[in-house]
């Protein structure tokens, strides 16, 4: 009973830590609003895709990890994941890290100065900082610590998740795109991911994100992914091509294959996924 008490307590004054930080965040957010206190509309678009963020890591932290990542930590990360977005686009009046500068590097250095996160213990600190740090990086760096490599992944994937919403909306009304660089094209085919610095055109941009999915880590992103028809719908905005279509058929019954063989498995949880290791080595 003492023990429960004591769970019960630290997961009260963890959900009141997000609280005061949510409070924290909008605060911050004003600094971006007009004299009406109101956003302009790229600035709407990220606080949008934040909060949606925090919605996705919530359920990833609560499927995925066995208490491994605290929920209202992973809220916390994603919360603040995007939060060098908003003095990127004030200063560069792009999103575009290529062209203005590294948001997530940037937003470290702003949750540092504004103190952010002064309220959780120094550990939690730097276990959220690390995940942010690494959530737009083309790889994971190997040797990060358990829980900053869940937490990591984690915030990885719900941005993913996200992002196929939002991009797939977007394109809804838009029309196929035919130029398909060769290149990536064959990266797409062999199951490799597409370097964001060889995005060329729109079909390059669809394809790059369709990469993504060699790099999702968790059996519950794989879940989502096909439940919410993402493929699908993402190489609908490609050319119907034999050769797409095949990578297409290819990638879903990946997908099915690793969720029939992962549900076969003794003690079976909706953890980490082989894809990643199985697909993009």
């Amino acid at each position: 009973m003492i023990q429960h008490n004591g769970d019960v307590m630290q997961k009260q004054e963890t959900a009141q830590l997000f609280s005061s930080l949510h409070k924290t965040f909008m605060t911050y957010l004003g600094r971006f609003s007009d004299q009406n206190n109101t956003f302009s509309a790229p600035i709407k678009l990220k606080i949008a895709h934040t909060l949606r963020v925090v919605r996705e890591i919530r359920i990833l932290a609560e499927h995925c990890n066995s208490g491994f990542i605290h929920p209202e930590i992973a809220e916390c990360a994603a919360l603040l994941h995007d939060i060098g977005r908003f003095q990127q686009y004030a200063s560069f009046g792009t999103y575009d890290d290529r062209t203005s500068i590294d948001h997530a590097a940037l937003g470290t250095v702003i949750i540092d100065q504004f103190n952010m996160l002064s309220q959780y213990p120094e550990a939690q600190q730097n276990l959220i900082r690390t995940a942010i740090i690494h959530h737009n990086h083309a790889f994971v760096p190997k040797n990060l610590q358990p829980d900053a490599h869940t937490l990591t992944h984690m915030l990885r994937d719900a941005d993913k998740l996200d992002i196929w919403k939002l991009t797939i909306d977007q394109d809804m009304n838009k029309p196929v795109d035919t130029r398909i660089s060769p290149e990536n094209l064959e990266r797409l085919r062999t199951f490799r991911k597409i370097p964001y610095a060889e995005v060329e055109t729109k079909a390059d941009a669809r394809m790059f994100r369709i990469s993504w999915i060699f790099d999702v880590h968790f059996m519950q992103t794989i879940q989502t992914i096909l439940s919410r028809g993402y493929i699908g719908q993402m190489f609908s905005k490609l050319p119907r091509t034999k050769q797409l279509q095949e990578v297409q058929e290819t990638i879903e019954n990946l997908l099915q294959y690793r969720l029939k063989e992962h549900s076969l498995q003794p003690n079976n949880e909706l953890q980490q996924s082989s894809l990643e290791s199985g697909l993009s080595d």
